[in-house]
């Protein structure tokens, strides 16, 4: 019994050991950057192994006089907080998607959270419905963008910065998911809104009463829209399976207060970029 003690303690103390041995520390995020590696195979690394991390701010001054880039350093800092619980980091909010904050997130952070985009290029603000919320100024600057391709969930997602801050969240969803989901999603109340070519040339799809277009039937594309406290949400939904057509065959007018077909792109803006031309004169 002595013995079979006396071997499980020095199992144990070998398992610490090689515990102890795979956790990173200051000294090794220095190493990896001496020896060239890229700030997001740094990142991968800290994810895969995990680290105590020394980020006093003396400590963050050795590591940028290291050279070590500022998405590492800011992976190293987040890593030392509270742990989060899953359920709350996974948890869509109208504000952010996977941990990335429209108003608050730099490009650095996007390129620690997701790795070099495919794309990172100045362009001008990618248009869509939202569009004639935005300021005329916001329309004709131009913007940072980057494009990544196959984040689970996503064929592509672009975040949009301006003055190193995120203005935008754009989502090419990978598999559609029902429309009727985005008020338990968001928590916010979503309301149809039709553009001016589907109405011109779909005429018997909608119904005008009050100056309004109330939908008969939804057309083949249609947004629903809301808005929260920092942001404008457009969720784009595609209307075109098998029910739809045979409800265009039959004439069917759509089940009121049903949103049809599956939700294809989403996008988030800020509302720093909202149009309030003229708004102080009612202060």
């Amino acid at each position: 019994m002595r013995y079979l003690r006396a071997i499980i303690f020095v199992c144990f103390s070998f398992s610490v050991i090689a515990q102890t041995a795979q956790t990173l520390t200051n000294k090794d995020i220095i190493n990896m950057t001496t020896i060239g590696l890229p700030s997001n195979v740094i990142v991968a690394k800290i994810k895969k192994t995990g680290g105590k991390f020394d980020t006093s701010p003396t400590a963050l001054k050795e590591l940028k006089e290291a050279g070590v880039d500022n998405a590492v350093i800011a992976f190293m800092i987040e890593g030392d907080q509270p742990k989060i619980s899953v359920q709350a980091q996974e948890r869509p909010m109208p504000d952010r998607w996977r941990g990335i904050v429209i108003d608050e997130s730099s490009p650095d952070d996007a390129i620690a959270k997701f790795g070099k985009p495919e794309k990172d290029e100045l362009t001008k603000f990618p248009r869509g419905i939202l569009g004639d919320l935005l300021t005329a100024k916001a329309k004709e600057k131009k913007f940072r963008r980057l494009e990544y391709k196959d984040i689970e969930g996503v064929d592509k997602a672009y975040f949009t910065f301006s003055e190193n801050k995120l203005i935008a969240i754009d989502l090419d969803i990978k598999q559609g998911f029902s429309p009727n989901s985005l008020p338990n999603v968001y928590g916010l109340e979503f309301r149809p809104v039709f553009g001016t070519l589907s109405t011109a040339l779909h005429p018997e799809k909608f119904e005008r009463n009050q100056g309004k277009d109330y939908t008969v039937r939804y057309p083949t594309f249609y947004h629903l829209v809301t808005k929260s406290e920092k942001t404008f949400i457009d969720a784009v939904v595609e209307n075109s399976g098998f029910g739809a057509v045979m409800k265009d065959l039959g004439g069917a007018r759509d089940r009121e207060g049903n949103f049809p077909g599956k939700v294809a792109w989403v996008q988030i803006v800020s509302r720093t970029l909202e149009n309030r031309d003229g708004a102080d004169a009612l202060k």
